[in-house]
């Protein structure tokens, strides 16, 4: 029978038939920790995270009911971005409270709509099956997806601190996604906007005025001749008092 135990090298030394382990059996474990730090530090393949996240919201906008709610879409962006490749999805709970979206009826919805079924799962995290096998198709490189999924919790993040409502936070999400990275202005369509953010043509402007009181955006204006939104969304939000806003809307 062997008994092992760790010790420091003088003790060991000292111990009656104990042996010294030599330092190059460790080697293949420093060899591990270095790829991982590799895997860590990849490159990301294909799009980037803001551009996973829009195709995502407009993949959403198809696949789950017209009438589904804003909050239960920001918690089907998430699922749909930290699935693995047997569909399944661990959402730990602080990610939950990060959303400001602890209530059951997200997860009703989603299982009435035979989108998920959750399972039984760890206290701490919850834990669901996705139904939607078209997912799989969605760019499968795991960690690309992770990354995508943190930068919409970063995105609505001043909406949300804001103390903002599921469509605001949704809407942030939405105009970060489509802005340009270098001037930070977009242009959307509002039919599209009221899809993929579950809001009506009124509800999008009025969405539109709380991200510029909270800072998220700079200013926004409806074109009169195609119907569409601009917006200039700033880099680093900033939080503003709740007085009168800036959006500067056009007529429709």
């Amino acid at each position: 029978m062997w008994r092992l135990a760790d010790a420091c090298t003088a003790c060991a030394a000292a111990t009656e038939q104990a042996a010294v382990v030599p330092d190059t059996v460790l080697f293949p474990r420093r060899h591990q920790a270095r790829r991982a730090a590799r895997r860590r530090h990849r490159a990301a393949r294909g799009p980037g995270d803001r551009v996973r996240v829009a195709e995502m919201l407009s993949y959403l906008a198809a696949a789950l009911p017209c009438d589904m709610s804003a909050a239960t879409r920001l918690i089907a962006l998430q699922c749909a971005l930290r699935m693995d490749s047997r569909m399944l999805v661990r959402l730990p709970v602080g990610v939950l409270r990060g959303l400001r979206l602890s209530t059951p009826y997200v997860w009703q919805e989603l299982e009435e709509a035979r989108w998920l079924r959750t399972l039984p799962g760890h206290r701490g995290e919850v834990v669901a099956e996705l139904l939607d096998s078209a997912l799989l198709s969605q760019y499968p490189s795991r960690p690309d997806r992770h990354r995508a999924a943190d930068w919409a919790l970063r995105a609505g993040r001043a909406a949300r601190t804001a103390g903002e409502g599921p469509h605001v936070q949704l809407l942030s999400i939405y105009t970060s996604a489509l802005s340009d990275p270098a001037t930070g202005q977009g242009q959307g369509e509002i039919d599209r906007m009221q899809r993929e953010c579950a809001l009506e043509e009124h509800g999008v402007l009025t969405a539109l005025d709380r991200l510029v009181a909270t800072g998220s955006c700079a200013w926004w204006r409806a074109c009169p001749d195609t119907g569409d939104v601009q917006w200039c969304c700033t880099s680093e939000p900033v939080m503003r008092d709740a007085g009168p806003s800036c959006a500067v809307p056009g007529r429709w």
